[in-house]
């Protein structure tokens, strides 16, 4: 054996027996750097970003680089840390890397433009191959879509951040996570106060709202916050659903989230449209609570999500689907209570602020990549996977931050300019920061619907 291995050895040296070695099997990847094995074992993503700036600022290059691989490998859906590692491969001259994610980046519609960085991209930018692929991002950054802004708020009222729809009374309804009143908007924009805490502590700040027409009720989810008006520190991370007489805006049940002695965040809601229950989604101890009858319940835990955002619920409520700000979309099986995560190869599901069912797809607000837009997302009939990307709206100047919204007959209506950016942590208005009234606008959720061909993304001709 050993004299075989040296033969083979010496004639490939040689430049012989050129047919049977351009049959070998190509050479195993390289073994992992210290560096490399190092980070692997981390999996805290500030610890990361802060040895890869640490990194950067000495100039080391190649360890910057890894870190950034391994920020990559576990945010997979972050746009900015896919560009930043973009951004490390080019000023390293490495092309194919550096093509590779930036066309990875285009298929899943993202729109980081590197003609912005010319110096940084500077030493792989002399081929017709990059020049290819900067065009498409740069396309990917056109606006889309045939939506509109439809109403703007008239109303002084801060932080207005929940967004429901009474179709009985054919009004808009807004919560405010400052003053804790629901806001009742009509199609001009005017703005009446339609419930608010008649006692202290029977509800917060409002993070989200839900209405149930059949049952004349309107639920809400409220979390003690800084940003509210009455904050007590001594109650931070309180969370509390409430349910409201929807015609009369009276408080008619209340309900606190269990007490474990941890901080919770209450903040999206979906009730069944048969059953009447009500599902809540808790985004920091990443655990949802239904509400059946009268009596709340911790329903599922996901202790590897990083941060629950939305929720909607099929009408057999056969999967509740969530989304993970960070990690993607995903549908606990309500009958097998497992969760499943619900991915497409080529798609980013990053970012994903809010979800609504819509006759067996899911409507998606996202607003943490570039472009922000609003996707509709094809299921299977059984419900446990997508099928199709369609882009139903994206890169319109009026999409300053989308973020929750509601679905009323075929359209969908979300608030675009999201103002939460502009306060701090400790709930106090940004030096320097005007927010302006909000903006309710309309997207057309079954777009394209009757024309779109089998496939996995589809942009069709406006």
């Amino acid at each position: 054996m050993k004299g075989m291995i040296f033969a083979l050895t010496l004639s490939l040296a040689l430049g012989g027996m050129q047919a049977r070695a351009q049959a070998l099997p190509s050479a195993p990847p390289p073994l992992p750097t210290d560096t490399e094995l190092e980070l692997s074992r981390i999996d805290n993503v500030v610890e990361l970003m802060a040895k890869a700036k640490g990194w950067y600022d000495e100039g080391d290059l190649r360890r910057y680089t890894y870190a950034l691989e391994r920020l990559v490998a576990l945010r997979p859906y972050n746009g900015a840390f896919m560009f930043k590692l973009a951004q490390a491969y080019g000023e390293r001259d490495m092309k194919t890397p550096a093509y590779d994610l930036l066309l990875r980046m285009q298929a899943q519609g993202l729109s980081y433009d590197p003609s912005t960085l010319p110096e940084v991209f500077e030493p792989i930018a002399s081929t017709n191959a990059y020049k290819y692929i900067v065009e498409g991002l740069q396309a990917n950054a056109s606006p889309w879509g045939q939506g509109k802004v439809v109403t703007t708020v008239n109303s002084d009222v801060e932080l207005l951040e929940s967004l429901a729809y009474d179709s009985k009374a054919k009004r808009f309804l807004l919560g405010s996570a400052r003053s804790g009143q629901v806001l009742a908007v009509d199609s001009d924009g005017n703005a009446t106060e339609r419930a608010k805490p008649a006692n202290a502590g029977d509800w917060w700040g409002v993070l989200a709202l839900a209405v149930d027409d059949q049952r004349d009720a309107l639920w809400l989810a409220s979390t003690m916050l800084p940003h509210f008006a009455g904050y007590d520190r001594e109650q931070l991370g309180r969370g509390v659903i409430v349910k409201l007489k929807l015609s009369s805006g009276e408080m008619l049940e209340r309900y606190e989230i269990p007490g474990d002695g941890k901080p919770h965040l209450v903040g999206a809601l979906s009730v069944a449209p048969q059953s009447g229950t009500v599902y809540a989604v808790d985004g920091v101890s990443n655990q949802l609570y239904r509400i059946k009858g009268s009596a709340i319940e911790p329903l599922v835990a996901l202790p590897a999500s990083v941060n629950l955002r939305g929720i909607a619920i099929d009408p057999a409520e056969r999967f509740l689907y969530l989304s993970d700000y960070e990690l993607g979309l995903l549908a606990a099986d309500m009958n097998k209570n497992e969760v499943i995560n619900l991915k497409l190869d080529g798609q980013n599901f990053g970012g994903i602020e809010h979800l609504s069912w819509y006759q067996d797809h899911l409507i998606a607000v996202q607003n943490v990549n570039q472009p922000k837009r609003i996707s509709r997302y094809t299921l299977t009939a059984e419900g446990n996977a997508v099928t199709r990307v369609m882009p139903l709206e994206a890169n319109k100047p009026e999409l300053v931050e989308p973020t929750v919204g509601t679905l009323v007959g075929d359209n969908f209506y979300f608030i675009a300019n999201s103002q939460r950016d502009f306060y701090g942590r400790d709930g106090k208005l940004i030096s320097g920061a005007q927010p302006q009234p909000r903006q309710i606008y309309q997207v057309p959720a079954n777009m394209g619907m009757d024309t779109l061909p089998p496939a996995a993304i589809t942009r069709p001709k406006q």
